[in-house]
């Protein structure tokens, strides 16, 4: 799946691998939204910190999606338990 391309004529944006030791690009703004994609039950470290960080510098959860990627994992990475997560639909790829 491609969020540049689906997006780019809507919203700016920028993908981070979970594994990687990274801070928000830029000052928090009410139009942020952080999606977290995972497959597995394994999540890195460095994918939570950035979690925690994000949702420390907003009040509201509400910017923040969870999609899983695999439907036998529903439950998403612990930092970002707290939010039901949206089942990545396959079947719906394209424009």
């Amino acid at each position: 799946m491609d969020l540049r391309k689906a997006f780019a004529d809507y919203v700016k944006v920028r993908l981070i691998g979970a594994n990687a030791r990274a801070s928000w690009p830029g000052e928090p703004a009410w139009d942020d939204l952080l999606i977290v994609m995972y497959d597995n039950d394994e999540f890195p470290v460095a994918g939570g910190a950035f979690i925690e960080q994000y949702l420390k510098k907003r009040k509201s959860s509400a910017c923040l999606l969870p999609v899983a990627i695999d439907p036998s994992v529903r439950m998403p990475p612990k930092a970002a338990a707290a939010i039901k997560a949206l089942e990545y639909d396959r079947g719906a790829k394209g424009p």
